[in-house]
This record gives structure tokens, C-alpha cells and sequence, in this order.
């Protein structure tokens, strides 16, 4: 319960920065509606991105965009999609007791309506995360094994009990379902209610290692509090790896191997069967770990693919121009600095690195005035 304060504040953030806030209502159908979240730049980006589908969006569509946009810099950037719930055990609840005429019309919504829809109007990669509470993360677990409608699943205090525990009946270890699923974080609070802690309990005393899994207990938290931890953790846990870590750096520096970092994008591409792109930061400090080497040429080459990429980075202009400057071309490094400039007047999280961009372009003026 303590984290409902700081999640009050968190989206008390998002409402103070609304202007940034991109989000467009669609219509699914003549009924259900659904709120769509796009990253920032992507109107200026070539990046095709993916999509977290979080269910109960009325509420927790917020929720998501405020941890996404709070953690800019930790997750890489992605769609978030949030549909809202009106006849909850229906949509949420498959076929059997606990629903007798089954949820198939809220399947066919999403798969033959929303998806579709999502396809054609947004550049989206392959990646496909489900995001569900209670009802909602038994349903994102079902959608996923039985409809295939997932590759990644957040499914926090899932009520596995529901039918009489079919859902544990039905996906065994052996079962070839979980398969198609290539990551998958399930949680729940320490006060939540026991019978959704002994099931999540058993599941993942079962579940096979082929697939990338991880349970977390929240302490002091019950089946209400537990999906605000439970939604930043899991987006942690899918999107891990997308940005190397200090220690991939260390181990590049210090091995003086550029080839650490190609493999470990070849590879994550090769875990998603998804090209994925490295992040603007990434791109940035293996530029200037060729121009520590004064390897221009390779510098060049990377800072280049990353402004195509990535165009409308202040960080890599400057970056770029300083790759030039290191060569003499002050000339043409002053164009790069200027453009960092003017990129970083236009982006509120480029605040106070513009004091240091008007340094850059002061030292490169004065530079070409002595030569004048």
C-alpha cells in the first residue's frame, strides 16, 4: 500500500507534463474503445517499435505511460496500447463455470479489430506484450498460450483459480504452448490473497527453463498495490538487455573488443527473431570508443547509422561534432554543433545540456575566427 502515494505523484508528473503526453483514443468498434501511447520522436523516427497491450486500460493505461515516461532512459521506447474493460468477468474470464458463455466475441475484438488496426497504422515490430492484473493476468496468460496473441506476458496476482484451476490443469510442463511465449513475469504482493500465492507458487515450480521467467514478491504489498511494482518490474524484466549495462561496457573497454557489442545485439535480435536496434546512447558511446582509438573512420561509420536512426538526437550531432573537430574540420563540425543547439532548444530533456552545446559552438567560433 505505501507505493499508491508514490504512484499519486508519479501520475500527478504526467498530467504537469501533458503537453509531451501523446496519447489518441480509437475506436475498436461501435462500443470499445482503446488509448494508444506513442514514444517520443516517433512522428521524426525510421524505428519500427513495440507494442504493450495493458488490459484494464481505464486505469492502468496511466499508470504505464507514467513509469514509461518516468524511466525514459532506462526502457527502450514502445507503444503502449490500453483497452478498457466494461463487462470485466465476461471479457477477462474464459469459458466454464465462472463464465458460462465464454469470452470468444473479446478475443475476436482484439484479433480481428484492434490488432489489425494497430498493424496498419503504426510502425510495430513483432513484439507483442500482454499486461495484466488479477482477472486481466489470467486472461493475458490464456491469450498468449491458448490464442497465441502474446510473445511476452506481465501477469500480476493471476487468478489461476478461476474454473475450478483449469489453467493449471491445462499447461502442464510438457505443454508446447508456452513455447510461443519468449519471456514471461508473474508477481504478486505478500498479503494477497493465499490461494493466488499458492497457485503462481506451483506454476513456477514447473515451468520449464526453455522459456526466460521471473516471480517476484512485492513486501508490504496485497493484490490491489501489488500491479504498480508489478507493471515497472515486469517492463524491466521484458525489455532487459535492449540498453548494455556498465558492466558489457567495462568488459568492452577493458577487453578492447567492439565485437562485445555487435554479438549482444545479434544475439538479442536472434532471442526476439526481431532486428533490434541499438539505442541512441548505445550507438553514442561506441562512436566515442572508436575516436578514444582516433579509429575516425569507424566513428564515422556508427555515428552516422545512428543519426540515421536516430535524427533527431541533440546528444549525437554534438557527438558528431566533435568526431570532426578531433579532425581539423572545424568547418564542418561548427554545422554539427549548431544543429545540436537548435535540437536541444526543442527538447525539455535537453535542458541543461544546452549550457554546455553553446560552450561547444563559443570554442569552435572562436577556433575559425583565429584562422581567419
Amino acid at each position: 500500500m505505501k507505493l499508491i502515494l508514490f504512484f499519486i505523484g508519479l501520475l500527478a508528473f504526467l498530467k504537469s507534463e501533458g503537453q509531451y503526453f501523446k496519447a489518441k483514443e480509437i475506436a475498436i468498434n461501435s462500443f470499445y474503445r482503446a488509448r494508444v501511447y506513442l514514444p517520443d520522436n516517433y512522428d521524426k523516427s525510421k524505428l519500427n517499435y513495440p507494442v504493450v497491450y495493458v488490459f484494464d486500460g481505464q486505469m492502468l493505461f496511466d499508470v504505464l505511460v507514467a513509469i514509461c515516461r518516468y524511466n525514459w532512459d532506462v526502457y527502450p521506447p514502445f507503444i503502449i496500447v490500453g483497452i478498457e474493460q466494461y463487462k470485466r468477468e465476461q471479457e477477462l474470464i474464459d469459458q466454464g463455470e465462472n463464465n458460462l458463455n465464454g469470452n470468444d466475441f473479446f478475443y475476436n475484438i482484439l484479433s480481428l479489430k484492434l490488432f489489425p488496426m494497430i498493424e496498419k497504422n503504426y510502425r510495430i515490430n513483432s513484439i507483442r506484450v500482454g499486461v495484466g492484473h488479477s482477472h486481466g493476468g489470467s486472461f493475458v496468460l490464456n491469450a498468449a498460450l491458448n490464442r497465441k496473441l502474446f510473445n511476452a506476458v506481465i501477469a500480476i496476482s493471476p487468478t489461476l483459480w478461476i474454473n475450478k484451476g483449469l489453467f493449471l490443469k491445462s499447461y502442464p510442463l510438457d505443454n508446447s504452448s508456452w513455447s510461443g511465449i519468449k519471456k514471461f513475469y508473474c508477481a504478486y504482493g505478500e498479503y494477497d490473497f493465499p490461494i493466488i500465492q499458492k497457485d503462481v507458487d506451483s506454476l513456477f515450480q514447473k515451468r520449464s527453463t526453455k522459456m526466460l521467467h521471473q516471480k517476484d514478491i512485492f513486501k508490504d504489498e496485497d493484490h490491489n498495490s501489488a500491479i504498480f511494482m508489478g507493471i515497472r518490474k515486469g517492463i524491466e524484466f521484458i525489455f532487459q538487455d535492449f540498453y548494455l549495462n556498465e558492466e558489457k561496457w567495462d568488459s568492452i573497454e577493458e577487453l578492447h573488443n567492439d565485437s562485445l557489442f555487435y554479438s549482444h545485439f545479434r544475439q538479442l535480435s536472434s532471442f526476439w527473431e526481431e532486428e533490434i536496434i541499438p539505442g541512441e546512447d548505445d550507438y553514442n558511446s561506441l562512436g566515442y570508443y572508436y575516436m578514444e582509438d582516433e579509429d575516425w573512420e569507424k566513428a564515422e561509420k556508427i555515428l552516422k547509422e545512428a543519426l540515421d536512426y536516430y535524427p533527431f538526437s541533440a546528444n549525437l550531432y554534438d557527438s558528431f561534432g566533435e568526431l570532426l573537430e578531433n579532425q581539423q574540420k572545424s568547418k564542418e563540425a561548427k554545422r554539427y554543433y549548431l544543429k545540436a543547439l537548435k535540437l536541444a532548444h526543442k527538447d525539455k530533456e535537453m535542458k541543461l545540456m544546452i549550457p554546455i552545446y553553446e560552450e561547444h559552438v563559443k570554442r569552435i567560433k572562436t577556433k575559425l575566427s583565429a584562422k581567419s
